[in-house]
């Protein structure tokens, strides 16, 4: 039931984001960043990292659609992004993109701080199978690549 709501709102939003003129239809995408899923690790607030528990399993998928989608630790999301240059990322999330499924008081804090900063993305950079977003003055959430065969 979750992968149908999942993927009905994954197609809504396709759809809206070929409607909504605020965003290109299909914006440059960087191929190092499609296709895999980036599971989160870690985020780093006013120089203090804090590790996440990968039992989460909070995630983030890049398509080349120019929709993401992901799992918080929690719940489901999805949404639109665009690449205004060669590392700005612009992500469109709304609340209304997410499933409420989960009761646990961490998971909840740690998906909490996971979509405050995916709202307020600026810059982003791979290094290897690293991922990370920047958001904020001085924040930076860290994922690595988790599609990667070992």
């Amino acid at each position: 039931m979750k992968k149908i709501f999942l993927f009905s709102s994954i197609l809504l939003l396709k759809i809206s984001v070929a409607q909504n003129t605020d965003n290109p239809k299909k914006s440059a995408i960087n191929k190092d960043m499609i296709d895999k899923q980036w599971k989160f690790c870690a985020i780093v607030e006013n120089n203090k990292r804090e590790t996440i528990d990968t039992t989460y399993k909070a995630m983030i998928k890049f398509d080349n659609e120019n929709t993401y989608f992901g799992f918080g630790g929690c719940n489901s999301f999805y949404g639109a992004y665009w690449l205004k240059n060669e590392n700005e990322l612009n992500m469109k999330y709304e609340e209304t993109s997410s499933s409420t499924y989960c009761g646990e008081e961490m998971r909840n804090k740690i998906e909490k701080k996971f979509t405050d900063a995916l709202s307020k993305n600026k810059k982003f950079s791979i290094t290897q199978d690293t991922l990370n977003i920047f958001f904020g003055e001085n924040g930076k959430m860290v994922f690595f690549n988790g599609s990667k065969k070992k």
